[in-house]
């Protein structure tokens, strides 16, 4: 059987250009330039150009600040260039903007590029945009805030009651008692949460059965 030929450094750079073009994720290199105007963007994939809108005509040459806005997270910004500048890899999201203006989450995971000799020469960016994600994540944080509101609300209408009241969860365990009913276990040592209702009650063997 014939060894396979291992690919020359022409077939292998093509192969790459193939497989990066083809890639679902978003990939932007640019330069080692942190100082202002910031660095320069030289390469970027289709994907990166259908999540932001813009051509790679349009893109090229410019800075990644081109896609930044009102809402870009610049803390996170400012953490990544402190990460980057002491060439460390950084991982991150915040808030991109279209060639629209139009508003996405992007998450991000940048790396620098090393010659031979140790020094940076440029940064790889993989991109993804999150936005489904962090607007489900809004979502459910929203759904959190409305049943704890509610149980605010619910706490507060129990503790008006002059009926003592007792709520437990479904293992039998004393999960709230309002004002009344503590007053009528008061001196109680079961007289708190988290204990059986039985013991909460004083109930012997025959009285719980």
């Amino acid at each position: 059987m014939a060894e396979p030929q291992l690919l020359t450094a022409e077939q292998l750079m093509k192969l790459l250009d193939v497989a990066v073009d083809q890639a679902k994720e978003a990939v932007l290199i640019t330069s080692a330039e942190l100082d202002p105007p910031g660095p320069e963007i030289l390469f970027v994939n289709p994907a990166l150009c259908a999540m932001t809108g813009y051509s790679r005509e349009e893109i090229l040459h410019k800075t990644p600040r081109i896609l930044q806005g009102p809402k870009s997270d610049r803390a996170m910004l400012q953490r990544l260039r402190e990460a980057l500048s002491r060439g460390e890899p950084f991982s991150g999201e915040t808030v991109n903007y279209r060639k629209d203006n139009s508003e996405y989450y992007v998450e991000w995971d940048i790396t620098p590029i090393r010659a031979g000799d140790g020094e940076i020469t440029h940064f790889l960016s993989i991109q993804r945009n999150v936005t489904a994600r962090k607007l489900a994540e809004d979502q459910l944080q929203e759904m959190y805030r409305q049943v704890e509101r509610s149980r605010n609300d619910l706490r507060s209408i129990l503790n008006e009651l002059r009926i003592g009241t007792v709520m437990t969860d479904k293992n039998g365990h004393v999960i709230f008692l309002n004002s009344a009913a503590r007053h009528l276990f008061a001196g109680r040592e079961s007289a708190s949460t988290n204990l059986p209702w039985q013991k909460l009650f004083g109930l012997d063997a025959e009285n719980t059965r």
